[in-house]
């Protein structure tokens, strides 16, 4: 895997008097592209109104970035959201969020009075409102400004670009607790304890009779397809699956991962609005904050060994122990870094492989992902993980050689 770059000793934000005024018309452009995400976020109820916001903002990254991989990448997730949510509002969200993320960091980072942005998304609120929107709902549209001022205060200190995801993906964590303690205290009237155990105890409930309910309309429509035996025998094999015991099992191990399957939205939408970030600011004139450390992703070695354990203990603690939700929580949230990790692991070794070596290796890796689609993202991670921990142990090689090599040039001292 390549080698991280050494960490720039100055922060180009340093000289930021000196740099290139920014076209007005890009200023404008992101302005208007802020609002739009914004407004899409209380107003994405209506399916019509998801789609043209959608239609907007693949027009607006396909200009602002035009890197066709990274516009691939963006637009390609959207698109993956909807079909997950089965409607266009999800895709709509979720584009808004990392759009609304990136170009409101711009802004702070780029007007003089960075306060200026914060009002875009709060005139959305007032749009929102006047067009009739609860005033709690309307108040969606401030969602991504934590993430804004966090991946702005990240790029302006110079952070490297793992930390200024870390930094987006906390953005984002907190407005979404902001909005689970909203909801708890709107039904319980507190944020206590209880309230809280109580809130998540009713979505089990609610999600547990949903599928029961789906349960006895699948198992109905099916009795009567029962003519003989054989049908009988498969009849009841299916019922016995769809037992409540293994609905409640599977509700259960779905809450208990929702902590990392939040983190791992939160990363996703950090990731991709850091390099929309970068690719705005190259496409705008300010190629000189693009630096080596903003563009290279990296996963720390401790991570990679934390997530090489407990990808082991996943297999090996009981499902239905909080030991093994802690353990699977902690491996969701690692998986993400290392699966990036793991696709550059991949490319480059397609790319020095020759001749049937790469024809293997592209095999070998296209019969994992038909064969073993469910654990091909563990295994990618896995890859990743393997990789960064080589990387390190071949780089204090060298250090250690070179070391040995310069006491060996003095043999006095």
């Amino acid at each position: 895997m390549n080698q991280m770059p050494e960490q720039e000793l100055k922060n180009p934000w340093s000289d930021r008097a000196s740099f290139p005024v920014v076209s007005k018309k890009h200023i404008v452009l992101a302005a208007l592209a802020c609002l739009v995400c914004a407004l899409a976020l209380p107003l994405c109820t209506n399916e019509w109104i998801s789609l043209g916001v959608l239609a907007v903002l693949f027009a607006y990254v396909a200009v602002a970035v035009r890197s066709p991989i990274s516009v691939t990448v963006v637009l390609i997730t959207a698109v993956v959201a909807v079909m997950l949510g089965g409607s266009f509002a999800v895709g709509a969200v979720f584009l808004s969020l990392t759009v609304g993320t990136a170009v409101g960091a711009y802004l702070m980072t780029v007007l003089r009075g960075p306060y200026l942005t914060v009002l875009l998304p709060a005139a959305a609120v007032g749009i929102s409102v006047a067009l009739g929107v609860e005033l709690r709902v309307a108040l969606l549209a401030l969602v991504f400004v934590p993430a804004s001022l966090l991946l702005s205060f990240a790029t302006l200190k110079g952070r490297d670009r793992t930390e200024a995801i870390c930094y987006t993906a906390a953005g984002l964590l907190l407005s979404l607790v902001a909005i689970l303690l909203v909801l708890i205290y709107l039904s319980y009237g507190n944020l206590g304890r209880n309230a809280i155990i109580g809130y998540f105890d009713t979505l089990r409930n609610g999600a547990i009779g949903t599928l029961a309910s789906f349960r006895n309309e699948l198992l109905s429509g099916m009795s009567g397809a029962v003519q003989d035996a054989a049908t009988k025998e498969a009849y009841d094999r299916f019922a016995m699956l769809l037992s409540d015991e293994m609905i409640g099992d599977v509700v259960s191990m779905v809450i208990n991962i929702l902590p990392a399957m939040a983190v791992i939205v939160c990363s996703v939408i950090a990731y991709e609005a850091q390099g929309m970030l970068n690719a705005v600011y190259y496409n705008t004139g300010l190629r000189q904050v693009v630096t080596p450390a903003s563009r290279y992703f990296t996963m720390s070695v401790v991570s990679a060994v934390i997530y090489a354990v407990t990808f082991i203990l996943t297999l090996l603690i009981p499902s239905s122990s909080m030991a093994s939700a802690v353990v699977q929580n902690i491996s969701l949230i690692l998986l993400p870094g290392f699966c990036v990790l793991g696709v550059q692991g991949i490319l480059l070794s397609l790319a020095r492989a020759r001749g049937g070596m790469r024809v293997f290796l592209l095999l070998f890796f296209g019969s994992m992902l038909c064969c073993y689609t469910g654990g091909a993202l563990y295994i990618l991670a896995m890859w990743g993980a393997y990789g960064r921990v080589m990387d390190a142990l071949h780089r204090k090689m060298l250090e250690k050689l070179s070391q040995d090599k310069n006491d060996g040039d003095f043999p006095d001292r």
